[in-house]
């Protein structure tokens, strides 16, 4: 979605969301837990859009390479590279910004 609104009706451009978030990411050095970030930058930029609009650009960011992800479990169990951005299950995500 490119243009959603938040509850006061303002417009949101996700593009401008999934800067601030790699910005933020940036802030961290080395692999960095996702609720850390997660919590941190809804705490600095407040709630603004949902977690899975957060998720969405944040799997887009990974695409893009302009972050870097490491999951726990890295292989799903046919084998093939995880793609989740959930904390279920003994699942972890930790997150870099690109060099």
């Amino acid at each position: 979605m490119l243009w959603s609104e938040n509850p006061e009706n303002e417009i949101i451009d996700m593009n401008v969301i999934s800067d601030e978030i790699c910005e933020h990411i940036k802030r961290y050095r080395g692999y960095t837990d996702l609720k850390t970030v997660l919590c941190e930058f809804i705490m600095q930029t407040g709630v603004r859009c949902s977690v899975s609009e957060i998720n969405n650009e944040l799997k887009k960011l990974e695409e893009s390479g302009k972050i870097l992800v490491q999951r726990n479990p890295a292989l799903t169990k046919t084998q093939k590279p995880s793609q989740f951005w959930s904390f279920a299950n003994g699942q972890s995500v930790a997150v870099r910004g690109a060099l």
